[in-house]
């Protein structure tokens, strides 16, 4: 990976980017002063027109709103009908006559809209209601009965709650403007179509690309840094008119040679950038891409070479150069390299393929114990055993395995081991399925749960062997407790320290220090072993480890 270097003031880039700039900056902050204020003024000039028409069209709306209001406080105040129909209480000829007279007289001023595109009522008591609209353009006979449909439900559902001031409604997937009054047990009111406002608006506006926005209340649409918005808020309903334009609509008004002006601006602006890119890529990038290589092979990357590029004369010597010494180099290394590779292989290898004899002479008195006594189950169950213990040693130079394997193993260790001291542990595993994924040196985690069994197993007491294996986060985390005797603190802070002092004369485990040395070469530092043990309280040996081993330290043969 190619490292971030500083943009030194010393640097060649540094010096041609302040010639450059002491020398054209002037002129083009000059243009870009003028571009902007043209462009400011074009739209500063396209908002004026927006919030003339908006004032136009929130006036208008009022003026039919302030009709539309006068014409419902006549309904209520000079119609007998009305009254009779409002406050009969008796569904008589009487009371069905004023409500068709009503109804026709709401029906007439709808289809003339005049002053709303409709008008309704609805009384809860009797179950009745009426809504007529004006033939609206782009609502045909099939959407005005929805439209009418939908208000109705709506009624008799809201009551028409919050709306005594004109507020925004949608029915039909249209938008409407609607006023409900209440009288005795009477809603009746009056409803206006803002899509029919937004079609008129739009037809008399100059902008090819404008949007209309009727929103509730004080709250306005997001519109972006790349478009313009004006809104009003008519003062007799609860609404706000929203027009929104890009800003391109604004630049296009400019005149034509405006235009011309600021595009060859903008292009003059864009003269740095290109002198300096063409500069960079005839100087600087050849002379980075030296500096870079040699800082890289400096930090310990053997394997960078420059790579051959159309360059200068004097840059491909000097490429050519680099890239036979650090050939050279990378031989010498190499070298050293795989003897120290060796010697760690043949220590590795050394430490997996001990086999210990006191393991094999219990498993051969065993299998001669079982054979004696014609057990010819226990016979095979210890023979598949042994073959599958050492194909996990002897397997194909593999170093790192999946834990499942040795998982299956220790079950099978356990079961021979369950015919040898019948009834005297037993075990509990709690295994996470993705522990299973993990790759593990072989004969790891078998080792220690072995090592129970040569230094723990007691005849007065039964043994619990509990096994634990989980995933956290980047690693793995194995544990093989029991609640046998114990060790003592001196050994227990060696083992956790990594100290061995006696393993020469046998008096430490000699699995638990290869055990040891084995995760320190397959995973580092980032490997750990740890044993929480007191005396007569039982022993616990955590193993953590990466989750996914780094490829270079396990590459060991």
């Amino acid at each position: 990976m190619r490292k971030k270097f500083r943009f030194s003031k010393n640097s060649i880039t540094w010096k041609i980017v302040m010639l450059l700039i002491l020398f054209i900056a002037p002129f083009n902050l000059a243009a870009l002063y003028t571009a902007s204020t043209s462009i400011g003024n074009a739209c500063r000039q396209t908002e004026m027109t927006m919030e003339s028409l908006v004032r136009l069209t929130a006036q208008q709306l009022e003026n039919r709103i302030e009709a539309a209001n006068n014409f419902l406080s006549s309904v209520l105040k000079e119609r007998d009908d009305f009254k009779i129909f409002s406050e009969r209480e008796i569904w008589d000829g009487t009371y069905y006559r004023a409500e068709t007279s009503l109804a026709s007289y709401l029906n007439s001023n709808a289809k003339n809209g005049v002053t709303t595109d409709g008008y309704f009522w609805y009384r809860p008591e009797e179950g009745t209601s009426f809504a007529g609209l004006t033939d609206l353009s782009g609502v045909n006979s099939m959407k005005a009965v929805q439209v009418k449909t939908e208000l109705i439900d709506w009624l008799k559902e809201e009551r028409g709650k919050g709306y005594a001031r004109w507020g925004l409604i949608e029915l039909a997937g249209m938008k409407w403007l609607i006023r409900v009054c209440v009288t005795g047990d009477i809603y009746y009111g009056g409803l206006f179509s803002l899509d029919a406002s937004e079609e008129e608006l739009l037809k008399s506006a100059a902008f090819s690309d404008m949007e209309v926005h009727f929103l509730e209340g004080m709250g306005s649409a997001e519109t972006g840094r790349k478009k313009l918005s004006v809104s009003c808020v008519p003062e007799k309903a609860n609404l706000l008119i929203q027009l929104v334009v890009p800003k391109s609509e604004a630049y296009f008004r400019l005149p034509w040679i405006q235009l011309l002006c600021i595009v060859l601006m903008i292009l003059y602006v864009l003269l740095i950038p290109v002198l300096i890119l063409n500069l960079d890529r005839l100087v600087v990038q050849p002379l980075k891409a030296i500096r870079d290589a040699m800082i890289l092979l400096k930090g310990g990357d053997q394997d960078y070479r420059i790579p051959y590029r159309k360059a200068s004369e004097e840059f491909l010597v000097i490429d050519e150069t680099f890239n036979d010494m650090a050939d050279r180099l990378k031989t010498l290394k190499i070298e050293n390299y795989e003897k120290e590779l060796a010697r760690q292989r043949m220590e590795l290898r050394n430490l997996q393929l001990q086999i210990r004899p006191h393991f094999l002479m219990n498993m051969f008195n065993l299998l001669y114990s079982f054979a004696q006594i014609e057990n010819y189950q226990s016979i095979q169950k210890l023979a598949l055993y042994l073959s599958d213990y050492f194909r996990h040693i002897f397997q194909n130079g593999k170093d790192l395995q999946p834990f499942e394997r040795e998982f299956m193993l220790i079950q099978k260790y356990l079961e021979i081991s369950e015919l040898r001291y019948p009834d005297w542990f037993e075990v509990l595993y709690d295994v996470d399925p993705e522990a299973l994924e993990v790759e593990v040196p072989p004969l790891l985690i078998h080792n220690f749960v072995e090592n129970i069994f040569k230094h723990v197993m007691n005849y007065e007491q039964k043994l619990h062997i509990r096994l634990e294996a989980y995933v956290d986060g980047e690693e793995a985390v194995f544990t093989v407790s029991d609640d046998g005797p114990g060790m003592a603190p001196e050994m227990v802070e060696n083992i956790n320290n990594g100290v061995f002092p006696h393993e020469k004369e046998g008096r430490i485990h000699v699995g638990i220090a290869n055990s040891y040395r084995r995760i320190h070469y397959f995973y580092g530092d980032r490997g750990k072993l740890s044993v929480e043990s007191m005396p007569g309280e039982g022993t616990c040996f955590q193993i953590i480890i990466p989750r996914e081993a780094d490829d270079e330290l396990t590459d060991c043969g």
